[in-house]
Formats: structure tokens, C-alpha cells, sequence
């Protein structure tokens, strides 16, 4: 999602996830949250989100939480590219 998901702000035990939209991270915030993954926006920048995966994940978990993770990215840009069109 090139045009949607523009940049990773820090790698390590806080991640943030940069979107392009003024609010990008609270659409994915919601759509990982209903998929079962907990985050939150930045409170200073809500178009990045605070990924905080824990630091004990085992391989098979870690790649659970990225297909989670691809799977609400996808969704949250076609609500927001929906509000763009409306």
C-alpha cells in the first residue's frame, strides 16, 4: 500500500507506522482491533500508529500478527479512500 502506508518512524520495541492521512492511524487502530491485535494512534501525530508487539513472540505469532496487520492496513484505506470519494 504504497500511496497509504508511507513509513516506519522507529523499529524496536515501539514501532510507529506512518499513513497518509491526517488521521490514517485511527482507522488501522480500529481495524486491528477488531481483528485481534491491540495499538494506538499517536496522540502527538494520529497519522502514525504505536505498533507494540510483545518481545517474546514465537515465529509462527509474529507472522499471525503481520498477516493481522496486512489485513487491517487493506481495510482501514478503503474506508478512508471511501470517505475521499463520497
Amino acid at each position: 500500500h504504497p500511496d497509504w502506508f508511507v513509513g516506519i518512524r522507529q523499529n524496536g520495541v515501539v514501532i510507529g507506522l506512518e499513513f497518509d492521512h491526517p488521521e490514517g492511524a485511527k482507522f488501522v487502530m480500529r481495524e486491528l482491533y477488531e481483528n485481534g491485535v491491540w495499538a494506538i494512534f499517536s496522540t502527538l501525530d494520529p497519522r502514525v500508529l504505536q505498533f507494540k508487539p510483545g518481545l517474546l513472540l514465537s515465529r509462527e505469532l509474529c507472522e499471525d500478527v503481520l498477516d493481522r496487520l496486512a489485513v487491517a492496513v487493506a481495510r482501514a484505506e478503503t474506508v478512508v479512500r471511501g470517505r475521499k470519494a463520497s
